[in-house]
């Protein structure tokens, strides 16, 4: 049945100007009662609301300063909507920016004002929290169904989106909160976004400000390759989150096939000091270094890598495979799925790539099962693995190979550890009923890695 919006009251970020403001104004044209603009350009938003109130008549849109990255000023924006129209029946969290070169502010508008913006909906919306209901709609882009190499952290945030809602839109959620979750992908709709695309291409990439705007102007069509793998003898390895699990995994696995060096960070000293004992032996004396290690932390991760470089003069394997399994602290969670592996990635790229001198090599990113289908009861760790395919896929694009000499391949294991099943239902979101359960049946369901 069509969702009648005669009527409703409507929240939209990022509405000042743009798509979403062009949202607002369909919204109007037919028939919504009222809207929240919520945006951090103040200007441009109260002549936007200015204008649309002379245009639609009365007083049906208030403009709210907002800066989407900080949780009270979005939160006061929902509170502001509520208190002025007495109700909300619709939110779309439309706002976004392309910005590579200042991809952790890109991550904090793309991904976590959506995570939050969605959230914020359920709490005041959702049945399960006295609501009546709704739909929220949470803006992606035609970047989260293919890869564009002139901008491969948006392509990641964007593909984030996709994830996150794949969870989000199913029934368990539906039929807890009455919300209706909604995903769109426009293609390009803003003319600037193209011309002025160059000035926030990632850093240090060569040309790569070119191969974006050429990118956008062309969205070409995906294209999957296959790679052979290259010999990892007498090769250095450096591998996040290596202290146990499948990081342990793949350290025996390189050693075992004649890697000359292994590197683990890991935020568990004590398992991996032992996990350095336990490999010594088996592989020989001097083959494994340790460092305690958060990837969560810039400096920890620029230390790894010269830690590595200090002991074994060179690194050609990298493995981003720290991760965490926790929407309870879904915060923490982008921080370490996400901006821990971007920061590895680019330190790849920065210490192997033949552009800063080095010989290449090979990242391998650590995705999931749950980077290629929907998550049951865990939204935001669905959406950060949706992340890492979306990212690699682009860093995989020749542009970059041929540049650097460093391939990204990405791996997406199944359920590896009992003891993520077993401990999954106190990671869940809290406000919402059984979904630790619904978790744990998930990831009970899913095929184990051999």
């Amino acid at each position: 049945m069509p969702y009648d919006i005669k009527g409703k009251i409507a929240l939209v970020t990022g509405a000042a100007t743009g798509i979403g403001l062009a949202y607002v104004k369909e919204l109007l044209r037919n028939g919504v009662k009222a809207v929240t603009i919520a945006d951090i350009d103040a200007t441009k938003g109260e002549d936007s609301a200015k204008r649309l109130n002379h245009e639609f008549g009365g007083n049906k849109v208030i403009f709210i300063r907002t800066d989407v990255t900080k949780a009270d000023q979005l939160e006061a924006a929902f509170k502001t909507a509520l208190n002025t129209w007495k109700g909300l029946d619709i939110v779309i969290n439309n706002a976004g920016i392309m910005n590579d070169a200042n991809w952790e502010l890109q991550i904090a508008v793309n991904c976590n004002h959506v995570v939050r913006g969605s959230l914020l909906a359920i709490q005041y919306m959702g049945k399960n929290n006295g609501g009546k209901g709704g739909v929220v709609v949470n803006i992606a882009s035609i970047l989260g169904l293919q890869e564009l190499a002139g901008c491969p952290i948006y392509v990641g945030t964007k593909h984030f989106v996709v994830g996150l809602d794949r969870s989000f839109g199913t029934p368990f959620f539906y039929n807890l909160t009455g919300i209706q979750f909604l995903t769109m992908c426009p293609g390009v709709t803003d003319t600037p976004l193209i011309s002025e695309a160059g000035k926030f291409a990632l850093q240090g990439m060569g040309n790569i400000a070119k191969e974006l705007v050429e990118g956008l102007g062309s969205m070409p069509e995906q294209h999957n390759r296959s790679m052979s793998s290259s010999p990892v003898e007498c090769k250095v390895a450096l591998i996040t989150g290596g202290a146990i699990g499948i990081g342990l995994a793949i350290a025996k696995s390189v050693l075992r096939c004649g890697a000359r060096g292994v590197m683990l960070g890991d935020i568990k000293e004590k398992e991996g000091q032992k996990a350095v004992c336990e490999l010594s032996k088996e592989y020989g004396e001097n083959k494994v270094c340790f460092m305690k290690s958060d990837v969560t932390k810039k400096a920890d991760n620029e230390k790894l890598f010269k830690v590595a470089m200090d002991k074994f003069k060179s690194i050609d394997i990298v493995v981003n495979n720290a991760g965490l399994l926790h929407d309870k602290d879904w915060e923490l969670e982008i921080d370490v799925n996400m901006k821990g592996l971007v920061h590895g990635t680019l330190l790849g790229f920065q210490h192997m790539g033949k552009h800063k001198n080095g010989e290449g090599g090979v990242i391998i990113n650590i995705a999931s099962v749950y980077g290629l289908q929907q998550a049951h009861g865990c939204p935001v760790y669905n959406g950060s693995k949706y992340f890492v395919i979306g990212f690699s896929k682009a860093m995989s694009h020749k542009y970059y190979e041929e540049l650097t000499g460093v391939k990204v391949l990405t791996m997406c294991p199944g359920v590896t550890e009992t003891q993520l099943i077993e401990d999954a239902a106190s990671t869940a979101l809290e406000g919402f009923g059984d979904v630790g359960k619904i978790l744990k049946d998930g990831l009970d369901a899913l095929p184990a890695q051999p």
